[in-house]
């Protein structure tokens, strides 16, 4: 008979073998599983669409079958329209009509360009004046130059439009009695280097002829040569205007006559004729299936299934019909690459047999582990590992996480070194056996623990709550006897006790008993039901005063004496809330008229001072030490009116007394207007902007000129702050329902504040206050933020500074 510890190790050389047979079979499966997985990715040319994209060589119309007919077919509507024939290409009218056509395109890109770089020569010297809300252009008054009054708001207009001149799409040019203008400045006016543009497209020009004459005659008869070799793809193509005929199909003299010799459905089947677009069964089953996204363009509409067949081909002009036999078996191109095809598509099913074998296989392993899992010891129970008393779902959690981990990392070497080859490798086999043993870790200890009756009991809910029941129970009791306890639980229990004692007294007094229980169980009624009006106008009150509402009173006369108190402690909690909101409105009202009337009284003198400093300046003084005093008592005077205006403008945006004009805002163009007014002085600080944009511009509804006052102060901390010499960061992104601004720079001095704090006002990063900041700029581009319904915030990470403004998006 055979021992305890000889069954054991049995057990184990068992469950050791069983390991490996199982790591075996689950890395055997895995290859198999992704070579599936990679025939589907390869016949699907990377767009995962549904399995119906394996059917047929065309795969979901982006395989590499179907990219070759779209390339054939360029190639046949470039001989007609490109080469015509021979005796157009040897004359040299092929060439010369294309260089004509390469002309004119040339010169409407160089008309582009020149307008292009007008409207960047306007941007690069406009001011905007915020009291006069026009643009200004400094430098240009004395110039005979006719320049219009123009608002941001009329420029966003006009920003709705554009006109395409070459390769060139122009936003924002309006036209008044036949001149063009660009934010109120004539566009022809501008001062820009056209000879220079028109010599460097010139020679571009010229370079594109010089490559295209030496080869263009080759290259129509390799076109020609390429276009003959095929026998899969069938072709008639008609000029209409001259009726030339471009065909390899015999015996067809006619469209219709093409047509008919290949009537199959289930090929792939197009045809143009008199302006009337057809495509065969199969065709349509593959472009009408999921959502494609081919070359750029989503595949929607019969004018998208026109473009992939016949791409630029001009209907007016051309007739066409095409033919590609899906199942070819001769020797041009689309044979080759169907047979490439077919080799993979026939093994699909060998490769799922074989997947699922090993798959079963697997799983019969996993059962067989679980059988023999853990080894016996002297009581008879199964021996406990360390892993087994980690929580069962803990326990669960980490081998799961630790699988997937094993099971994903494998794809991403796939994706990142082999370009999705999957090709069996010892790395993959290593990280996929490990992900197999994580599973089976976990597996063997809830198979362990089933057997020693003891999984239940190591669970987290046993644990937590079973196991400390009884706690939890007195615990609970204790809660609900504290929460009970009070007056209004004595008064109401004392009340249905009354209840009780006339409804047991009224059952013993025979005849009249029964009038007593129903004059009882009225005056209960009408007891219960007061109860719950009080209980309701009490719950309304602590609504209404949770919203924000505190002008009520609860009536405490009409309840019953069990809420009487409860009544009055909710009105004089309001009570107590509306003195204490009234004094602070009075308070804040009282400093917001201080600082308007400080402000106020300020102006008068200041302007004085400002005034007769300029009068000084303008005197003869000779005297160098006068003239230093003079300088700065000029520059001190205007920093200090700068600091009212702030002054009042913060009063006003922290107080919510502003007018907002909401419109809809082009953020891209308006950070660009910024940028514009602050490039000199950010050179002048050595700071490099960066602005980091999505190309399709980005709206938000938002009040123009605070917005653009917004970004200014953030221009404004930029230039004063950020080190010199570093690169400062502008980012625009586009939420679902916010447009963001981000600017990011690095701080010259250490930043040891407290961020929060940036935004209150005379709060200066600079504790030494050396430079000319208020201390107002960043408090008052969140009070201007949030007014309008946006967000702002503030971030530091080491040396970085971060200010990101959030204002609602454009709907439209």
């Amino acid at each position: 008979m055979d021992t305890k510890s000889t069954k054991n190790l049995r057990r184990t050389i068992i469950k050791a073998i069983l390991i490996i047979a199982s790591c075996a079979l689950f890395v055997t499966t895995y290859f198999f599983g992704q070579q599936l997985v990679q025939f589907y990715v390869e016949n699907t040319d990377g767009y995962l669409t549904s399995l119906d994209s394996m059917e047929t060589v065309l795969g979901n119309g982006n395989s590499t079958f179907a990219k070759q007919i779209r390339s054939e077919t360029g190639k046949v509507r470039s001989l007609a329209s490109k080469y015509v024939d021979d005796e157009f290409v040897e004359s040299g009218e092929a060439f010369a009509k294309y260089e004509a056509e390469l002309r004119d395109r040339y010169k409407k890109n160089i008309d582009g360009r020149i307008l292009q770089e007008q409207i960047n020569f306007i941007e690069s010297n406009y001011e905007y004046d915020y009291e006069q809300e026009i643009y200004t252009y400094p430098g240009f008054e004395d110039s005979n130059i006719d320049i219009v009054p123009f608002s941001s708001e009329q420029q966003i207009q006009a920003d709705r439009s554009f006109i395409q001149v070459g390769d060139y799409e122009i936003h924002g040019i309006t036209t008044i009695d036949g001149v063009r203008y660009y934010k109120g400045f004539p566009v022809d006016e501008a001062n820009i280097d056209k000879d220079g543009i028109f010599e460097e497209l010139t020679k571009q020009m010229q370079a594109e002829l010089a490559t295209q004459k030496g080869s263009f005659k080759t290259d129509y008869a390799n076109l020609k040569a390429e276009l003959s070799e095929l026998t899969s793809y069938k072709y008639f193509l008609l000029n209409k205007t001259n009726g030339m005929i471009y065909t390899n199909i015999e015996n067809a003299e006619t469209i219709e006559e093409a047509a008919a010799l290949y009537p199959d459905k289930d090929d792939y089947r197009a045809s143009v004729v008199g302006g009337e677009f057809s495509i065969s069964r199969a065709l349509r089953n593959v472009l009408e299936t999921g959502q494609k996204f081919i070359s750029g363009n989503y595949i929607t509409s019969e004018n998208d299934y026109y473009n992939y067949c016949f791409g630029t081909l001009d209907m007016d002009k051309y007739d066409m019909f095409i033919y590609v036999d899906l199942t070819p078996d001769g020797n041009d191109v689309f044979s080759g690459i169907y047979k490439d095809w077919k080799a993979m598509s026939d093994s699909v099913s060998e490769r799922l047999r074989n997947t699922i074998i090993c798959f079963a296989a697997w799983i019969l392993s996993l059962v067989l582990l679980a059988v023999f899992a853990g080894n016996r010891g002297e009581d008879g129970k199964m021996k406990e590992t360390l892993f087994d008393k980690l929580p069962n779902s803990i326990h669960f959690v980490m081998s799961v996480m630790l699988v997937i981990g094993c099971a994903v990392a494998p794809m991403g070497i796939y994706l990142e070194f082999v370009n999705w080859n999957f090709k069996p490798s010892l790395i993959v086999a290593v990280i996929t056996v490990l992900s197999n043993l994580f599973f089976i870790e976990w597996l063997m200890s809830a198979s362990r623990q089933v057997k020693n009756r003891n999984f239940w009991k190591n669970t987290i809910i046993y644990k937590v709550f079973i196991k400390n029941w009884p706690a939890f129970k007195r615990w609970a009791n204790s809660g609900i006897n504290k929460i009970t306890n009070g007056e209004i639980k004595k008064r109401v229990f004392y009340v249905f006790i009354a209840y009780l004692v006339v409804m047991v007294a009224a059952a013993c007094i025979p005849f009249i008993g029964a009038g007593i229980a129903v004059v009882a169980s009225i005056a209960m009624f009408i007891y219960v039901l007061k109860l719950s009006k009080g209980l309701d106008a009490i719950s309304s009150a602590l609504t209404k005063a949770e919203g924000g509402d505190y002008d009520f009173a609860v009536d405490v006369d009409v309840m019953p004496a069990a809420l009487q108190s409860m009544g009055e402690n909710v009105n004089n909690l309001t009570n107590g809330l509306n003195i204490a909101i009234d004094e602070a409105t009075k308070s804040e009202r009282m400093k917001t008229e201080l600082i308007t009337n400080v402000s106020h009284d300020l102006k008068t003198p200041l302007t004085s001072i400002i005034t007769y400093t300029d009068l000084l300046k303008q005197c003869d003084i000779e005297d160098a030490t006068a003239n230093e005093y003079i300088g700065v008592l000029d520059e001190k005077s205007h920093r200090l009116k700068k600091l009212v205006e702030d002054l009042v403008e913060a009063s006003k945006a922290s107080s919510g007394n502003v007018t907002l004009n909401m419109v809809k805002i082009d953020v891209n163009e308006l950070t660009e207007q910024i940028y514009g007014e602050y490039e000199d002085d950010l050179k002048d600080a050595n700071l490099e902007l960066k602005i980091n944009a999505p190309e399709d511009h980005v709206f938000i509804v938002a009040d123009g000129q605070k917005t653009y006052r917004i970004l200014e102060n953030l221009f404004s901390n930029v230039k004063k702050y950020a080190m010199p010499g570093s690169r400062v960061y502008l980012d625009i992104a586009s939420g679902s329902t916010f447009a963001s601004i981000t600017m990011k720079n690095v701080a010259k001095d250490e930043m040891h504040f407290d961020v929060e704090r940036l935004t209150d006002r005379f709060v200066q990063g600079e504790e030494s206050r050396t430079n000319e900041g208020s201390g107002l700029g960043l408090s008052i581009a969140k009070s201007l933020t949030e007014l309008q319904g946006g967000r702002f915030s503030i971030g530091v990470d080491g040396d970085l500074f971060k200010v990101t403004v959030a204002l609602p998006k454009s709907k439209d």
